[in-house]
């Protein structure tokens, strides 16, 4: 069965900035990235992390309303690397994560800028 088959939801393009932080490795910092497409289930992004199949982080970002259908709202979630591409890109690394459990920040609890 191919990548292709096994995508449940489709996948949109959006170009969404997202933090993740390694849960295998509670002493590294947030890092920043921004999704190369996302879906209800899963994100893609490039990062420089060597992230391994199977590992787990913590995602936080803005889910989109062209998938939630309402204005967008910020979401922290935990999610496990189904998929990793290296790139020939200098040295990145394309990440495929499934999202398996999310929950949506409250607005008192967010961060202003």
């Amino acid at each position: 069965m191919s990548l292709t088959e096994r995508r449940r939801e489709t996948r949109l393009p959006l170009q969404i900035p997202l933090q993740y932080r390694p849960l295998s490795e509670p002493s590294v910092p947030a890092q920043k990235a921004t999704t190369v497409n996302i879906s209800q289930r899963g994100v893609f992004f490039l990062t420089d992390y060597p992230f391994q199949i199977n590992s787990a982080a913590e995602l936080t970002f803005g889910f989109p309303r062209e998938l939630s259908g309402r204005q967008t709202v910020d979401v922290c979630c935990t999610a496990r690397v189904v998929r990793v591409e290296h790139l020939q890109n200098g040295g990145s690394i394309g990440v495929g994560m499934y999202i398996e459990r999310m929950e949506m920040i409250p607005k008192q609890a967010r961060k202003t800028a």
